[in-house]
Formats: C-alpha cells, structure tokens, sequence
C-alpha cells in the first residue's frame, strides 16, 4: 500500500493495481504475468509508479510506468535463477560464464560478470517419462525425473553440453541453442551424477547410480560407446581425468577410489 494505491498477486498469475480513497476501491490495472513468464508472482514493491514483482520461478522483473500504456511498460526481466528442488549440476565455460542445471527443468548460462542469464533451455519437453524405471534420485521438486537434471558438462571444442536427467538419460546440446538436442546417449540404467570430458574433449565420461561409468568417443560421426567399467560396488559420485586422458580416477557412495586404464579398459 503507497500513495493510495494497493498492489497485490495471486495464483492466477496477475498483478492488480488498486486505487483506494476513502473506503472505496478502484481497479486500476491488471498485468498478466503469466503471458510474459508463465509463473505466479509471489513478492511485489511498487514505488514511484514503478513495480518490482518476484515470481515463483525465481525470476524478478520491473515495469516502470505501471500504470501507463504501450510496450514501454510490458515489463523488463531484470533477474533468472533456479527455483525449484536442488541444483547439483555446475560446469564453467570461460572466466566470466557457468553452466548449470537443476531440478527445475532447467539448464541455464550465468554470466557473473553481468550478472545475468544468457540463455537457458529445457530439460525435457515430454509429459511423461518414457523410461519403464523409476528414479532413485531424491527431490523435493514438483517436476517430473524426466524434467530433473544433476549433471551438466561443456566442450569448447565440440560446442556441445551434455545435460544428465534424472532417469539417465543423457542428451547432447548445442552450446548456442541450449533446446537443440544433438543426440542422447541412453546406456546408463539410473541417474548420473557427474559426467567430464577428456583434456583433449576426444572422449566423455559419464558416471551413472547404476555403479558404472561409460566411455564414448567423440568425433564428427557422433557419440560411440568406447567401453564401461563396473568395478565400483556402488554409485559414482565423481570422477576426474588424467592430464594425458590415458587415466579415469573415481569415487563412489561405498567411498572407493578406483583409477581405470582407458587403454586396457
């Protein structure tokens, strides 16, 4: 409530703006938030004619003028974030931008340099889950495995990012376009939790809560299965690579530490 006017939200996606004098109310304005960013507004400030709205999606935009007309006042995303579940999936790109994912069906480029968000795409569009298992991942997230994600890794050299889901599987994304599916690699039974690519980005590994890691190849012809090691008695937590990519060094939840040869496999 300021100069007379009452601003309020509600689940139906809007922004009201109330005139009130002495007893009596007037409805000014509606704004439409879910038009612009298909969520429900959860925090507001208005001051000066000008409205601050923070949204459930962990989203914050401003819209100068609110009470004005014309595209001026259509509202300005000042900030994006995830907001839902838990956020694992963390990858850097240069010295100024990451890479992350979370359980909000997001895959999302920070610039912390700006201080905003490049550009973000989908986990997953499908519905439904096509895979017959059930995730063993826990969440406190309202999306479905298929739209969840833990793991997210980059190449420069290739221009892809690799996004891990919740069900396992793992798909290929153009860097420029983060909704462009490339492929998806389908080997792992569970979710994983780390995936890397090799010093020289020739290979990838991805280390998956079905205890094995798998190895693909990396080239213009695609992602091949190079082989699996399933020497882990449990779940991989995190694996690095050798400065050479001759060596694979992993942990898993029984807390092993194994080191695996690439060329002996």
């Amino acid at each position: 409530m300021q100069a007379g006017k009452l601003v309020c939200g509600s689940k139906d996606a809007k922004v009201a703006i109330i005139s009130v004098n002495a007893g009596t109310f007037k409805l000014e304005k509606m704004i439409d938030m879910e038009a612009a960013t298909l969520t429900v507004p959860k925090s507001i400030d208005f001051f000066n004619n000008n409205l601050l709205v923070g949204l459930r999606n962990g989203t914050i935009m401003e819209f100068k003028n609110a009470l004005g007309e014309g595209s001026e006042n259509a509202g300005k995303t000042l900030m994006q974030s995830h907001f839902e579940g838990e956020m694992w999936g963390l990858t850097v790109v240069d010295s100024e931008r990451v890479l992350t994912t979370c359980d909000d069906n997001k895959a999302m480029l920070f610039n912390f340099a700006t201080k905003q968000v490049e550009r973000s795409g989908l986990v997953s569009t499908n519905k439904k889950p096509k895979a017959t298992f059930k995730s063993t991942a826990a969440t406190s997230s309202q999306f479905l495995a298929n739209k969840q994600a833990r793991a997210i890794t980059y190449s420069a050299k290739h221009n892809h990012v690799v996004v891990c889901s919740n069900l396992g599987k793992v798909s290929i994304r153009d860097f420029n376009d983060l909704d462009k599916k490339i492929c998806s690699l389908k080997e792992a039974k569970e979710w994983c939790e780390v995936c890397e690519f090799s010093p020289d980005e020739s290979m990838l590994a991805v280390g998956s809560h079905c205890d094995n890691i798998f190895i693909y190849t990396v080239s213009e012809e695609g992602y091949k299965l190079y082989c699996k090691f399933s020497r882990h008695s449990s779940f991989i937590t995190s694996l690095d690579w050798s400065l050479d990519g001759a060596y694979i060094r992993s942990t898993d939840g029984a807390h092993e530490l194994l080191y695996y040869s690439l060329e002996t496999k």
